[in-house]
């Protein structure tokens, strides 16, 4: 078949378009994959057609090259977004109440509304006592729908009828979604770590500044009967899918 020379014009056309296109994004930046792409197809196909012209036999092989190389590539990327999908569509943060990190930096606020790091000598676990009925935590907002978990490990020594609950803010002023986590049967087993999950649907919480900001609310603190005037918490875990 032969090349019409309007063909190789509005070749030509596209092939200075994308080679500038190129260039600018280089220098000026933005440059990306696919503009890199589109601009090696065309340097193949111009390779391609000088071929078929000067030697036939030369360029089917070419061809058949290219298309396998082209149809490898597409295979690569398939299986890379693929496991990249899979991978992603669960993001966790784990908070360690207590310990290296948390002390340089504390996870939850304000700071007075807390005790200083402390070590468990049976079981070296490390944790902060919640001092007020109310503290603060964020999170990343990783997804804008899908699930979010919210679980934590608390010690298990809280007076009959002691609640905990995590509330998640939904609006820009002081409003939040409760949700009860914790009710304690009065057991007090003092060597035991209770952990607690409750759930989010991602839609429903506010994001301000790409984060969720969450509250712990203990209710026996509230209660000035209780001898009690703490919760001990060891760890946050936050859970984000995309389902």
């Amino acid at each position: 078949m032969r090349i019409s020379k309007t063909f190789i014009k509005i070749f030509l056309t596209l092939f200075l378009v994308i080679l500038i296109s190129n260039i600018t994004t280089l220098i000026f930046g933005g440059w990306n994959f696919y503009l890199g792409g589109v601009l090696l197809l065309f340097i193949i196909a111009s390779v391609w057609m000088f071929l078929r012209k000067t030697n036939p036999e030369a360029a089917k092989y070419t061809l058949l090259i290219t298309g396998g190389i082209l149809v490898a590539i597409l295979l690569v990327f398939a299986v890379f977004f693929t496991l990249s999908f899979f991978s992603s569509s669960t993001k966790t943060y784990s908070y360690d109440i207590g310990g290296k990190i948390d002390t340089n930096n504390s996870y939850i606020y304000p700071l007075d509304r807390l005790s200083n790091s402390s070590v468990q000598n049976t079981t070296n676990i490390t944790y902060r006592n919640i001092t007020s009925y109310l503290v603060y935590f964020t999170v990343p907002a990783e997804y804008s729908t899908g699930k979010v978990n919210v679980s934590f490990s608390v010690f298990e020594n809280l007076p009959y009828g002691s609640m905990i609950s995590i509330r998640g803010k939904n609006s820009t002023n002081w409003s939040y979604i409760d949700k009860l986590g914790y009710v304690s049967l009065g057991t007090r087993n003092v060597s035991v770590w209770k952990t607690v999950s409750v759930s989010f649907n991602a839609s429903e919480l506010f994001v301000e500044n790409n984060v969720y900001a969450f509250a712990i609310e203990s209710s026996q603190l509230m209660d000035a009967k209780t001898k009690l005037n703490y919760v001990s918490l060891d760890w946050i875990n936050v859970s984000e899918s995309k389902n």
